[in-house]
Protein backbone atom coordinates (compact mmCIF):
# COMPACT_ATOMS: atom_id res chain seq x y z
CA UNK A 1 0.00 0.00 0.00
CA UNK A 2 1.73 3.30 -1.42
CA UNK A 3 0.18 5.24 1.94
CA UNK A 4 2.00 3.26 4.35
CA UNK A 5 5.45 4.70 4.02
CA UNK A 6 4.48 8.61 4.32
CA UNK A 7 2.26 7.87 6.93
CA UNK A 8 5.00 6.34 8.71
CA UNK A 9 7.59 9.60 7.84
CA UNK A 10 4.53 11.66 8.89
CA UNK A 11 4.12 10.14 12.48
CA UNK A 12 7.22 8.65 13.15
CA UNK A 13 6.66 4.91 13.09
CA UNK A 14 9.23 4.64 10.59
CA UNK A 15 10.61 1.46 12.36
CA UNK A 16 6.93 -0.36 11.65
CA UNK A 17 7.00 0.19 7.93
CA UNK A 18 8.53 -3.35 6.74
CA UNK A 19 5.93 -5.34 8.94
CA UNK A 20 3.07 -2.24 7.60
CA UNK A 21 4.13 -3.08 4.19
CA UNK A 22 3.48 -6.52 4.63
CA UNK A 23 0.74 -6.60 6.39
CA UNK A 24 -1.27 -4.04 4.28
CA UNK A 25 -0.41 -6.77 0.83
CA UNK A 26 -2.09 -9.54 3.20
CA UNK A 27 -4.91 -7.63 4.56
CA UNK A 28 -8.13 -7.82 2.93
CA UNK A 29 -6.65 -11.24 1.41
CA UNK A 30 -9.37 -12.99 4.16
CA UNK A 31 -12.14 -11.37 2.47
CA UNK A 32 -12.35 -14.21 -0.50
CA UNK A 33 -12.64 -16.78 2.18
CA UNK A 34 -16.06 -18.44 2.70
CA UNK A 35 -15.26 -18.19 6.71
CA UNK A 36 -15.55 -14.23 6.45
CA UNK A 37 -17.99 -14.24 3.57
CA UNK A 38 -20.85 -16.17 5.52
CA UNK A 39 -19.57 -13.63 9.31
CA UNK A 40 -17.79 -10.71 7.92
CA UNK A 41 -17.31 -10.07 12.42
CA UNK A 42 -14.22 -12.55 11.34
CA UNK A 43 -12.44 -10.24 8.98
CA UNK A 44 -8.89 -9.40 10.33
CA UNK A 45 -9.12 -12.41 12.63
CA UNK A 46 -8.85 -14.85 9.42
CA UNK A 47 -6.51 -12.89 8.34
CA UNK A 48 -4.54 -13.26 10.98
CA UNK A 49 -4.32 -16.92 11.63
CA UNK A 50 -4.24 -17.32 8.26
CA UNK A 51 -0.55 -15.35 8.17
CA UNK A 52 0.49 -17.09 11.23
CA UNK A 53 -0.51 -20.43 9.63
CA UNK A 54 1.59 -19.33 6.43
CA UNK A 55 4.79 -18.34 8.43
CA UNK A 56 4.28 -14.89 8.64
CA UNK A 57 5.46 -12.61 11.44
CA UNK A 58 4.00 -11.96 14.29
CA UNK A 59 4.19 -8.35 13.35
CA UNK A 60 2.25 -8.82 10.19
CA UNK A 61 -0.22 -10.85 11.80
CA UNK A 62 -1.28 -8.94 14.38
CA UNK A 63 -0.90 -5.94 11.74
CA UNK A 64 -3.26 -7.48 9.89
CA UNK A 65 -5.71 -8.09 12.70
CA UNK A 66 -5.33 -4.25 13.78
CA UNK A 67 -6.32 -3.10 10.32
CA UNK A 68 -9.74 -3.75 10.29
CA UNK A 69 -10.01 -1.63 14.06
CA UNK A 70 -11.95 0.10 15.36
CA UNK A 71 -14.66 -1.60 14.18
CA UNK A 72 -17.17 0.57 15.34
CA UNK A 73 -17.65 3.69 18.16
CA UNK A 74 -15.80 2.64 21.07
CA UNK A 75 -13.97 -0.34 19.79
CA UNK A 76 -10.20 -1.27 20.53
CA UNK A 77 -7.50 0.96 18.47
CA UNK A 78 -4.49 -0.61 16.88
CA UNK A 79 -2.06 -1.12 19.12
CA UNK A 80 1.14 -1.61 17.37
CA UNK A 81 2.54 0.70 15.12
CA UNK A 82 2.42 -1.23 12.04
CA UNK A 83 -1.58 -1.81 12.69
CA UNK A 84 -1.97 1.65 13.37
CA UNK A 85 -0.58 2.61 9.95
CA UNK A 86 -1.92 -0.03 7.83
CA UNK A 87 -5.55 0.54 10.15
CA UNK A 88 -5.19 4.44 9.04
CA UNK A 89 -3.63 4.12 5.75
CA UNK A 90 -7.08 1.77 4.61
CA UNK A 91 -8.83 4.43 5.78
CA UNK A 92 -7.65 7.19 4.00
CA UNK A 93 -7.94 5.44 0.36
CA UNK A 94 -11.52 6.48 -0.35
CA UNK A 95 -10.63 9.86 1.52
CA UNK A 96 -7.93 10.88 -1.14
CA UNK A 97 -8.32 12.50 -4.64
CA UNK A 98 -5.62 11.45 -7.37
CA UNK A 99 -3.28 13.58 -6.78
CA UNK A 100 -4.41 14.77 -3.49
CA UNK A 101 -2.61 15.04 -0.18
CA UNK A 102 -4.12 12.45 2.07
CA UNK A 103 -3.85 14.12 5.24
CA UNK A 104 -4.95 17.71 3.64
CA UNK A 105 -8.45 16.09 2.34
CA UNK A 106 -11.13 17.70 4.05
CA UNK A 107 -13.91 15.45 6.09
CA UNK A 108 -17.44 16.98 5.79
CA UNK A 109 -20.34 14.92 7.11
CA UNK A 110 -22.69 16.98 5.28
CA UNK A 111 -21.17 16.23 2.12
CA UNK A 112 -20.00 12.31 2.37
CA UNK A 113 -21.37 9.19 2.31
CA UNK A 114 -21.82 7.74 5.83
CA UNK A 115 -19.17 5.41 5.16
CA UNK A 116 -16.47 8.31 3.99
CA UNK A 117 -17.75 9.85 7.34
CA UNK A 118 -16.87 7.19 9.19
CA UNK A 119 -13.62 6.44 8.03
CA UNK A 120 -12.77 10.06 8.80
CA UNK A 121 -13.88 9.96 12.36
CA UNK A 122 -11.77 6.22 12.29
CA UNK A 123 -8.75 7.95 10.74
CA UNK A 124 -8.54 10.98 13.12
CA UNK A 125 -9.27 8.47 15.98
CA UNK A 126 -6.59 6.60 15.35
CA UNK A 127 -4.25 9.35 15.04
CA UNK A 128 -4.88 11.55 18.32
CA UNK A 129 -5.18 8.41 20.76
CA UNK A 130 -1.94 8.00 22.25
CA UNK A 131 -3.10 4.06 22.83
CA UNK A 132 -3.02 4.04 19.40
CA UNK A 133 0.83 3.78 19.37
Amino acid sequence: MQLVRPLAELTGLTEAVPAAEEAARLARADLATATVTESTALAGVMGAHFARAGGAPEAVAEAIFESVLPRQAGDALPRTGAGTLVAVADRCKPLAAPRAPVLNTKCRASSSPPRTSRACFKRVKCAVDPAAV
